[in-house]
């Protein structure tokens, strides 16, 4: 069994629907898709009650996308696997996280940078 690790260290940028920085995280870390999921979750509940939408997009080192998905609620998990099904490999890989409150149109961003290891 070969055990992965992901580290995430959080960078936000964009205009914020609420007031707190931390408001969407991603957990655990680190992070083993062989046992577990990341989870990308709203920690202040600001988006409750709110119609959003959610859009995932994951890119490797080189800025290739290598996954991306679209939901209507929190929280998101992600498996560790490509849009094309396949186990991701070692490396550092971009999730950018994009949130949409559908009634006011405002958006909130946010960068996570995570390590994988096996």
């Amino acid at each position: 069994m070969k055990i992965i690790t992901i580290i995430a260290v959080v960078i936000c940028f964009g205009s914020l629907i609420s007031a707190s920085e931390e408001s969407i995280i991603a957990y655990p870390v680190p992070f083993n898709p062989g046992t577990t999921s990341l989870t990308i979750a709203d920690k202040s509940s600001s988006f409750t009650g709110v119609p959003i939408r959610i859009n995932i997009d994951i890119f490797d080192i080189c800025g290739d996308k290598i996954f991306n998905g679209s939901y209507n609620s929190f929280p998101v998990l992600w498996k560790g696997y490509s849009s094309g099904g396949k186990r991701v490999s070692n490396g550092l890989y971009i999730v950018k996280v994009t949130v949409e409150n559908l009634s006011t149109g405002s958006i909130e961003k946010k960068v996570i940078r995570i390590l994988v290891k096996k």
